[in-house]
């Protein structure tokens, strides 16, 4: 054997950079979230003006009549081609797809939180309460607050060395 000969070996090394999703494909279990939907079904006022709304863009685009029509016509032939069918059928799709969308629309309705007056006492206040959660959460372990962050919340509200003071009294409210 001749070790004059520098050379790397028998065993070289091959990197092939393939993406994840060529070797495995697109994840089976991605969830699609529902949109929310704004439209609150509960209250009858709100009820029967989307169904009025409803009935009205139906009739206005003639969807009732071009239904009895094609129910009609397919019933009396039986004749109909697959494809004159199927557009038949998109066409009243679409057409009470968009009725929908334009009644709820219309009939939007959020209910919105009363929120109190703004008021500095009550500012401060919060403010408070988020210096003595933070500290409960610091002094209880298993979360990642900053001390830094805790002195500075409680230098805005006049609060002197909160991290001192111990659980216990933390929790009940001591200072």
């Amino acid at each position: 054997m001749d070790t004059s000969r520098k050379s790397i070996g028998d065993r070289r090394l091959l990197y092939i950079d393939v993406p994840i999703r060529t070797l495995l494909g697109e994840n089976k279990f991605a969830i699609h979230r529902h949109t929310a939907r704004r439209l609150i079904c509960d209250h009858p006022k709100i009820v029967d003006k989307y169904n009025t709304l409803l009935n009205k863009q139906l009739q206005n685009q003639d969807t009732f009549r071009k239904y009895n029509e094609f129910a009609s016509q397919y019933h009396r032939d039986g004749t109909m081609s697959a494809d004159n069918i199927m557009s038949t059928l998109n066409k009243l799709d679409n057409s009470i797809t968009n009725s929908i969308l334009h009644a709820e629309k219309k009939c939007r309705k959020l209910k919105s939180v009363s929120v109190p007056p703004y008021t500095p006492e009550l500012n401060n206040a919060g403010k408070i309460i988020n210096v003595w959660s933070n500290v409960i959460r610091k002094k209880k372990g298993g979360c990642n607050i900053s001390s830094t962050y805790i002195k500075r919340i409680a230098k805005k509200v006049f609060i002197v060395n909160p991290m001192s003071i111990s659980l216990a009294a933390c929790e009940k409210g001591e200072s």
